[in-house]
């Protein structure tokens, strides 16, 4: 096991586990059962991939994947909420919505 992310292969660095960015991202979701269901099918997809020894600061979990992947995989999901792709689209991409 590593502290490099097995999907990027870069190091993690910003050691925060998908289980707690899940958890704030539901909070930008609200109400939205489905866009919640399709955040907690993805999670559950990325914690069945190997586990590295870089530990979230946050619940001390082990990391499976980078903040940076799992977020780019959710990215779909959330950002179709207009609050959240204002807030967190730092003018990389075009606004969808």
């Amino acid at each position: 096991m590593e502290a490099t992310c097995p999907i990027c292969n870069d190091a993690i660095t910003n050691p925060i586990c998908l289980h707690c960015l899940e958890q704030e991202m539901r909070d930008w979701l609200g109400d939205d059962e489905n866009a919640t269901k399709q955040l907690e099918l993805t999670t559950e997809a990325f914690g069945q991939i190997l586990r590295t020894d870089v530990r979230c600061i946050k619940c001390g979990r082990q990391m499976t994947v980078c903040a940076h992947c799992y977020s780019a995989e959710v990215w779909d999901i959330v950002s179709k909420k207009e609050s959240f792709a204002r807030t967190f689209n730092y003018d990389l991409l075009p606004l969808q919505y």
